[in-house]
C-alpha cells in the first residue's frame, strides 16, 4: 500500500492518456502504489462504450460516478452513485449510457483476468448506491472539526479492516477559532476528491477537482472553507482514528499553494488553482 505523499494536486492539471486496455477510454493516474498494487485514478468513458466480456480482478475495487450514466450488470450508476466490487466480483457486462467521468479506487493491479473463484461472504459487493438519498450526519464528527459545521454519509465502512469510505461535507465561511487550531493525524492512510467547493489549509487552497494521497501519521490542518466543500474520502487498510497535536497551528484563507510532491509531479508545484475550476 506504499505510495508517495501527495498533497495536494488540482488534477486538472494532469493529461488525459488513452487506457492501455480499454479502448476509447482515458483516465489519469491521481496515485499510484510503488509497487504497482493500488491505484486511483479518473477515468472518461464515452457513451456507448461497453464490455460484455466478463472478467474480475484479483483485488477490491471502489468507484464513484462524478458525472454520466454507467452500468454494471445491470444495475445502474448515475452522478453520485457508488459502488464496491470486492476481490473476484465478476462483471459480467458493463455499458455506459451517458458520457461518463468516474473516479476508480483500486486496491491491487488494474488487470482485468477470468477467474472462477467466488468473493468472500464477508465482503459483499454493493452496487449503485444512490448518496444523494443517505441521510447527512453529524452526531459522529470529532468535536476538534466543530468550526466547520461538517457532516458525513458513510458509503461503506470493511467489516474485516474496519477501513471507511464516506462523503465529507464542511459548510461554507466556517475557520477555526482565532485562526488557529490543532492538528490531527491518524494511523492510517487517508486520501480525498474534492467533488465541489474549497477546503484551504498549511498547503493551499483547494478546490473542485484537488486531490490528496495522504501517508500514516502525518499531522494535518486545521482547515476552513470559504464556498463549503463536498468531498470523497477514504481510509485505507484500517479503521479511522484521529489522534491531535498538543501544539496549535496558524490558519490563512491566504494561504499559498504550497504542495508536497513526489519528483513525479514536481512540475505542478507551480501552477496553483484558479478561483473557479471544474474537472
Amino acid at each position: 500500500m506504499s505510495r508517495e505523499h501527495i498533497e495536494f494536486i488540482q488534477s486538472q492539471q494532469l493529461e488525459w492518456l488513452a487506457h492501455p486496455k480499454l479502448m476509447d477510454v482515458t483516465y489519469k493516474v491521481l496515485s499510484e502504489a510503488k509497487n504497482g498494487k493500488g491505484l486511483t485514478a479518473l477515468y472518461t468513458i464515452p457513451e456507448g462504450w461497453s464490455s460484455h466480456r466478463a472478467f474480475t480482478l484479483h483485488c477490491d475495487e471502489e468507484l464513484f460516478v462524478l458525472h454520466g450514466e454507467l452500468w454494471i450488470n445491470d444495475v445502474l450508476h448515475r452522478e453520485g452513485s457508488y459502488a464496491y466490487l470486492p476481490r473476484h466480483f465478476e462483471r459480467s457486462d458493463i455499458h455506459c449510457s451517458k458520457e461518463a467521468l468516474v473516479i476508480r479506487l483500486i486496491a491491487g493491479q488494474d488487470t482485468p483476468v477470468v477467474s472462477f473463484e467466488q468473493p468472500s461472504a464477508d465482503t459483499p459487493a454493493m452496487l449503485g448506491v444512490d448518496t444523494i438519498t443517505l441521510p447527512w450526519d453529524h452526531s459522529t464528527i470529532d468535536g476538534n472539526l466543530k468550526h466547520l459545521c461538517a457532516s458525513r454519509k458513510i458509503l461503506r465502512i470493511c467489516p474485516v479492516t474496519k477501513a471507511k469510505t464516506f462523503l465529507y461535507s464542511v459548510l461554507p465561511q466556517t475557520f477555526p477559532e482565532n485562526n488557529e487550531g490543532k492538528q490531527e493525524y491518524h494511523p492510517t492512510p487517508e486520501e480525498a476528491l474534492v467533488l465541489t467547493g474549497d477546503l484551504i489549509g498549511p498547503h493551499g487552497s483547494m478546490r473542485t477537482g484537488a486531490y490528496f494521497w495522504r501517508p500514516p501519521m502525518i499531522p494535518h490542518g486545521p482547515f476552513g472553507s470559504r464556498t463549503g466543500c463536498t468531498c470523497l474520502i477514504r481510509f485505507v487498510g484500517g479503521e479511522h482514528i484521529n489522534h491531535w497535536t498538543e501544539a496549535k497551528t496558524g490558519f490563512s484563507f491566504e494561504a499559498p499553494y504550497q504542495p508536497i510532491l513526489p519528483d513525479s509531479l514536481a512540475h505542478l508545484s507551480d501552477k496553483p488553482a484558479r478561483l473557479r475550476i471544474n474537472f
